[in-house]
């Protein structure tokens, strides 16, 4: 197969719910033990001051760490679940009076939420910005089978917590919640221990047959597990992108099989930790330059050779109690900056969740524009507006800002006159489904989530 990888108030703050103090499960221990022991012992200054820090100074490793943690086993009898397959998906997280569940269930896919964006089932309110943002079209994707690029975002039990405890997976709680941060301008913020996996499969048509399975690279053997869904079909995992609230603006990583024809187009795959060649540049040959759009067959990508593992790599996997399909995924990326230091954008992107901008791609920049305004609904289409398209960089602060005295105004300009700010958005902590799957528990009945499988 190939393959790829977020309320209402209580008292004054938007708070984690308060919980006994519980000591960590065996599996959360060895992600400890995977992210604080370095590969080699600190022998020097350096290496101690960096080994305080691995988040920031070995991002890749930590994305490793996090992948073998979220794909450890953990089946029941029925299926081959992995953990986070055992963790709430979004249609059990935004719908009315949500509840943890630890029962199997079977596998619940959507179609991929950014490229429902230009067809969404309710319009968006762009937050009432007085028609200040305006609409970003996507280009077209290139075009795919029935049910092929369907996704799931699955968070685990501290994440659900915090968006049920805190009202924010309805649209009367999300209007609390700017009207809150009006008043005493406090930022929402997960629990250290949240974590946020989005996870894109596409259709085997018959396991047995692979020339029938829709998926490049697929060969039908063990090795390329796959699963069952609601709908009766059994799906291969593509891609996975995977965030942690480990540092306040989280740890962001992108994962896709080896056999994915695209994995290291136009950004390159980059990997200092687990891949044997640390940066795979991308193929820029263009078949057809005559027509060099996505919708032309002739310009498919060619597969990318595979991502041999380091030995630090094998080590941890060797450790780790996972399913040895799981070697054949690559990190494509890692992320926990919106610049390099020369000012240049960090760009990380996937090239089946962001098919067709994953060349203008950044984790961070991306999920800095998740906010709502005071309507409670998203203030862009997903981060896209009529400008750039998908910005890059840094957060803006007119993205969230006006003032008393007219605007927008630079981010240079607002320190002087931060007494006259007035709140414009609010920031969803970087969990764009806060703003986009929030069910509108203002009307009778209570419409489904568009975020839920349909």
């Amino acid at each position: 197969m190939r393959a790829v990888a977020i309320v209402a108030l209580v008292a004054a703050c938007l708070c984690s719910p308060s919980i006994q103090a519980q000591q960590a499960d065996a599996a959360l221990q060895r992600l400890n033990t995977c992210v604080t022991t370095s590969a080699h012992p600190p022998s020097s200054q350096k290496d101690i001051v960096s080994a305080m820090n691995p988040a920031i100074n070995e991002p890749d490793k930590v994305a490793w760490c996090f992948f073998l943690y979220v794909n450890m086993r953990s089946a029941s009898p029925g299926n081959n679940d992995v953990l986070f397959e055992t963790w709430a998906s979004d249609g059990e997280t935004f719908r009315p009076d949500p509840q943890w569940s630890n029962a199997p269930r079977t596998k619940q896919l959507r179609p991929n939420i950014l490229l429902q964006v230009r067809d969404a089932e309710r319009s968006m309110g762009l937050g009432r910005q007085s028609g200040a943002i305006h609409s970003f079209a996507l280009p077209p994707p290139r075009p795919l089978g029935p049910g092929d690029n369907v996704e799931e975002t699955r968070r685990n039990k501290p994440a659900f917590d915090f968006i049920v405890g805190n009202n924010l997976y309805k649209l009367t709680g999300v209007r609390a919640a700017f009207q809150q941060f009006a008043k005493d301008s406090k930022l929402m913020s997960f629990p250290p221990d949240a974590i946020e996996v989005k996870a894109n499969w596409f259709p085997v048509e018959s396991p047995a047959d692979p020339t029938k399975s829709g998926i490049p690279g697929y060969t039908g053997s063990p090795s390329d597990a796959d699963k069952a869904a609601s709908d009766g079909k059994r799906y291969a995992l593509v891609s996975m992108h995977l965030i942690s609230k480990m540092v306040p603006n989280w740890t962001w990583a992108t994962f896709e099989h080896e056999n994915n024809p695209g994995r290291c187009e136009y950004i390159g795959c980059r990997d200092a930790f687990g891949a044997a060649q640390s940066f795979v540049p991308p193929d820029t040959l263009i078949p057809d330059p005559a027509d060099s759009s996505y919708q032309n067959p002739k310009n498919n990508p060619a597969p990318y050779a595979a991502c041999t593992k380091t030995a630090s790599l094998d080590t941890l996997f060797g450790a780790a109690p996972v399913d040895p399909v799981f070697k054949n995924y690559c990190l494509k990326g890692s992320q926990v900056d919106f610049t390099d230091p020369s000012g240049i954008a960090i760009r990380v992107g996937n090239s089946i969740t962001e098919e067709t901008f994953d060349f203008q791609a950044s984790c961070m920049s991306c999920h800095g524009h998740a906010a709502f305004g005071a309507d409670g609904t998203a203030t862009t289409l997903a981060g896209f507006d009529n400008v750039t398209g998908a910005p890059l960089g840094p957060i803006h602060g007119e993205w969230y800002w006006t003032t008393s005295i007219g605007g927008p105004w630079s981010p240079a300009a607002m320190p002087p006159i931060a007494a006259q700010l007035v709140p414009g958005a609010v920031s969803a902590d970087f969990v764009w489904s806060i703003p986009f799957c929030a069910i509108d528990d203002t009307r009778t009945p209570v419409p489904k989530s568009r975020c839920a499988a349909k």
